[in-house]
């Protein structure tokens, strides 16, 4: 995988707006030593998340906003253990609504 200029920006502003919460992630990344993204070696040793973390940051530890920003919560059912629950703002729902057309016109659906 390659990244360029401007993908790096982008991932370090948001790294640094997740160090600046005191969210899941942003006390992953501190306790990977992580303090900014600038440079392809950098991208490369940010930490991965697995399913148990998203298990450990039940129930909206894994909000990176303010709770009145949540618009639509995806949750599994939890039949494995603790149950995974992902909250989702205004603009996530409509990110996800232009990708999942992507998705679609690239297979070929249309209207």
């Amino acid at each position: 995988m390659q990244i360029n200029d401007a993908q790096l920006k982008q991932v370090d502003t948001q790294i640094k707006r997740l160090l600046a919460s005191d969210n899941f992630y942003g006390k992953r990344l501190r306790e990977a030593g992580v303090t900014g993204v600038s440079s392809a070696e950098d991208f490369y040793k940010l930490p991965f998340s697995e399913k148990q973390d998203l298990r450990e940051a039940y129930p909206l530890g894994l909000s990176a906003v303010p709770e009145d920003e949540i618009v639509r919560i995806h949750s599994s059912s939890g039949t494995m253990g603790t149950p995974v629950i992902i909250p989702y703002t205004k603009k996530d729902v409509d990110d996800w609504a232009i990708q999942f057309a992507r998705c679609y016109e690239y297979a070929g659906v249309t209207e």
